[in-house]
């Protein structure tokens, strides 16, 4: 559709020709014309269509609050406890086209249960987990969280954590790291962006995509290969060693990311990961001058060359600087969105609550399609935590069957 008519129409008529190849073609005759009354930008309305609920067995879904490359993660809702959750959606085909996405998805699952039932503070919880054959998308309820602290970092002027802040989060990882270690089980993959913070500034390490689970009667914590990040890997893994500490791998990664956090840059940079590796593998890097000697003396511990002189996850969490309290200041670095206080579940919740004349959901199947669960028996693992109070909540479980996805 092109515009026929010059600017000097009358003001409140546009004509459109359909069919001209030339704008301003003065033959236009043989066209057949159409005639736009304007309306005033003011007298426009915009109106937002409602959005419809959607459930996944007993939660309510929300909006989207990050994705990568073969996840979405979305805000929902446990109807039954009234508690907030973070749903981690993965579609089967997206998995086929990652190197060994339908197993690190598998082994994801069963550490998270195998954690979950026993649940430790600063390690997300799996609350529940639904897998939908119809559609090939596996479902994962876990705790609700605001953000990472790479987000954080991006967020920040800076690009790092005044002392106080850096030491608040990364004595929360030690101790999730600790636990996990008790646990025999190796991360691999210890990164910011990979350390949750819940509404409560809680951290949460997550992402067990990668992680491995030692045999709890060996007497090493030897392992072979890691997929981490290659700005987070370790030396050993970088000259190519076979076989090394999987606890001090964490240990070197958490210390790359506490370097990080109070220096606002990396051990190691360069600008590809051929020049990175020879960087790492070398061992050479430069700790500021403005941090304090025990931060340094920490630095220096969890960075040791030789895994066999690193410290070890324990090492850390009894260091002096760890075991200092910090004086806190007033430049703390804020959590990057609003999402603790105001929940994308509400619009959800007001439309389940409108009245049935005007609801508006007009086509919407209101039988559930059938699906199958994982993990469907959640009642060992569910705890109170991040609530949404208010009326919303009054008969919600008599109308999820009608959103059922």
């Amino acid at each position: 559709m092109t515009r026929a008519a010059s600017p000097d129409l009358h003001d409140d008529i546009v004509h459109f020709n359909l069919g001209a190849s030339d704008p301003w073609d003065d033959d236009l005759d043989e066209y057949p014309e159409v005639i736009f009354h304007k309306v005033p930008s003011a007298d426009i309305v915009y109106e937002t269509a409602p959005r419809i609920p959607k459930f996944v067995g007993k939660y309510l879904l929300g909006d989207t609050l990050g994705e990568g490359s073969y996840a979405r993660v979305k805000e929902a809702l446990d109807t039954e406890t009234v508690r907030r959750a973070a749903v981690k959606i993965m579609k089967k085909k997206k998995l086929k086209k990652i190197p060994s996405g339908e197993e690190n998805m598998k082994r994801e699952i069963n550490l998270l249960q195998k954690l979950s039932k026993n649940s430790h503070p600063n390690i997300i919880e799996l609350y529940d987990v639904h897998y939908k054959a119809e559609k090939e998308k596996t479902y994962l309820f876990m705790t609700f969280c605001c953000c990472s602290l790479q987000d954080m970092l991006d967020a920040s002027e800076e690009k790092k954590f005044p002392l106080w802040q850096a030491h608040k989060y990364t004595f929360q990882t030690f101790q999730g790291l600790h636990y996990l270690h008790s646990r025999h089980i190796i991360h691999k993959d210890i990164k910011p962006a990979n350390l949750l913070l819940d509404p409560s500034h809680t951290v949460k390490i997550c992402d067990f995509g990668v992680a491995e689970e030692l045999d709890p009667f060996s007497q090493t914590d030897t392992i072979k290969g890691s997929q981490g990040a290659p700005m987070f890997i370790a030396p050993e893994i970088a000259v190519g060693k076979d076989v090394f500490s999987g606890q001090k791998l964490d240990v070197w990664s958490a210390g790359v990311s506490l370097y990080n956090f109070v220096t606002g840059n990396y051990p190691f940079n360069a600008d590809n990961v051929f020049k990175l590796y020879r960087k790492i593998g070398e061992g050479k890097y430069v700790i500021p001058d403005y941090l304090p000697d025990n931060l340094k003396n920490l630095l220096e511990g969890m960075l040791q060359y030789d895994f066999e002189n690193r410290f070890s996850s324990h090492d850390c969490l009894t260091h002096p600087w760890i075991t200092r309290k910090q004086n806190k200041s007033y430049d703390e670095v804020e959590i990057p969105n609003n999402i603790a206080e105001e929940s994308t579940l509400i619009q959800y919740l007001e439309q389940l609550h409108l009245e049935d004349g005007d609801r508006k959901l007009t086509g919407h199947s209101t039988n559930p399609p059938h699906s199958s669960s994982l993990q469907t028996s959640s009642d060992d693992i569910l705890s109170s935590d991040q609530r949404l109070s208010g009326d919303h909540m009054l008969d919600v479980a008599d109308s999820r069957s009608r959103f059922e996805v």
